[in-house]
């Protein structure tokens, strides 16, 4: 399970069953409103809640290093993602919803 920190830029894992933090990791930009699908860790970037900041930004996380591996620029505020029938959502200011389709190849090997 993944927790965000927006305020400060950090991404959390805890342990679903102890619900402990097993781990931490400062990523830049902070990211918030976390979600897994496809082998990864997606997310909007905390500067997007800001208030009078804009930003298009969506991350891809790596679960194995909790590293930031992409960031996608989707041409306006991205408060948040899910995911959800093997894409990744997302909500964009400008009035539509972009649909990400991680392709099998670009998924992390174990």
């Amino acid at each position: 399970m993944y927790v965000t920190d927006a305020h400060g830029g950090r991404l959390l894992e805890a342990d679903p069953e102890t619900v402990q933090v097993v781990r931490i990791v400062a990523l830049s930009p902070g990211p918030i409103s976390p979600a897994v699908g496809a082998g990864w860790i997606w997310s909007s970037s905390a500067e997007a809640w800001g208030g009078t900041t804009r930003d298009d930004r969506v991350l891809r996380i790596d679960p194995a290093t909790l590293r930031v591996v992409q960031v996608l620029h989707l041409g306006g505020n991205v408060p948040s993602v899910t995911f959800g029938f093997g894409s990744v959502w997302v909500p964009v200011a400008t009035g539509s919803v972009v649909r990400i389709a991680p392709a099998a190849r670009d998924r992390p090997t174990d």
